[in-house]
């Protein structure tokens, strides 16, 4: 079994059901019902708050106040591609 978010070999480990994953150097302790804890788990976008849209075109800098634009927004949020969800 590998580690999903580094991709590293699982071992056993005492007590029986415990694994230790040598790429996060943690124990982990696995159940049939539980996702892995090295496993990405989904967050919501901090950029768009989760709607996957901003008013800001991809090309102007976060701290410019002022842009000129031949079309009208809202954009596509880059940083979770609009799926308003951030994996990590």
């Amino acid at each position: 079994m590998k580690c999903a978010t580094c991709g590293s070999e699982l071992t056993t480990a005492d007590p029986p059901g415990s694994w230790q994953c040598f790429g996060c150097r943690e124990a982990v302790r696995i159940s049939a019902y539980s996702p892995h804890p090295c496993s990405p788990q989904p967050h919501r976008c901090p950029v768009c708050d989760g709607s996957g849209l901003v008013s800001r075109p991809p090309w102007v800098a976060g701290d410019q106040m002022t842009w000129t634009a031949s079309g009208a927004g809202p954009y596509q949020c880059h940083a979770c591609g609009g799926s308003g969800v951030l994996w990590k």
